[in-house]
């Protein structure tokens, strides 16, 4: 049960022409299919049965550019007869490859590294886990319920430091190089607050700014999302 800095290369190709920009409902749904279809391949090199396949980064949090990496978050679980052994199973694996000029991030976790992640309220895995799941199972289902019950005021201390964080990164710094990144660099910062707020007040995860926005009515968040 766990995993930690484990990079990859993926010999075989991946679906020519996947990564685009701004699709349609069915091109969409495709997508999702062939990341899917990329995530189980990975995974099952190294003989790690997927938990949950999902779609994070700026296509979860509403706001996906032209240029948008593919950030895919997972859990998985390993086989039983790994975990007697001397040495201790790694936590994490990953894998990324660029495509088309877009870069495919994959970060997977074993179960027990995702439980302990629930429990202490990381709001970063209580967002992957009560999004949308590209690979249903049953102990995904547990893994909600958990994440329902393990909510707690805890919440706080991630999504202010999300925040806190971006703003360092992208403001305060002054740094040239995310000049591109102008509304972006507004919209994570403001995401953070806004999801932090609606988890303390509902008690629920929402990682989505549009529908966020729904509720706190902010002029500026619309007009940042449609530039």
């Amino acid at each position: 049960m766990r995993q930690s800095g484990y990079s990859a290369r993926l010999e075989s190709g991946f679906p020519c022409g996947y990564p685009g920009s701004n699709p349609g409902a069915g091109a969409l749904t495709m997508r999702k299919n062939k990341l899917v279809n990329y995530a189980r391949r990975i995974l099952e090199k190294y003989d790690v049965k997927p938990i949950y396949i999902m779609i994070s980064g700026a296509h979860l949090y509403g706001f996906p550019s032209k240029d948008s990496d593919y950030d895919i978050r997972c859990t998985h679980i390993i086989p039983t007869t790994k975990l007697f052994h001397l040495k201790k199973p790694k936590e994490v694996i990953e894998h990324s490859m660029k495509i088309d000029g877009v870069e495919i991030d994959l970060v997977s976790f074993e179960i027990e590294k995702t439980i302990n992640l629930i429990l202490n309220n990381n709001s970063n895995v209580l967002e992957q886990i009560t999004g949308e799941n590209l690979n249903p199972t049953i102990e995904h289902k547990e893994l909600v319920k958990l994440a329902k019950n393990a909510m707690s005021k805890k919440v706080y201390n991630p999504y202010k430091g999300m925040a806190l964080q971006n703003y360092k990164k992208f403001i305060e710094s002054k740094n040239t190089a995310y000049e591109c990144k102008a509304v972006k660099k507004y919209l994570y910062i403001l995401r953070s607050y806004m999801a932090g707020i609606n988890a303390l007040k509902t008690g629920d995860i929402e990682p989505n700014i549009n529908n966020l926005n729904k509720k706190f009515k902010l002029s500026i968040v619309n007009k940042l999302v449609e530039l």
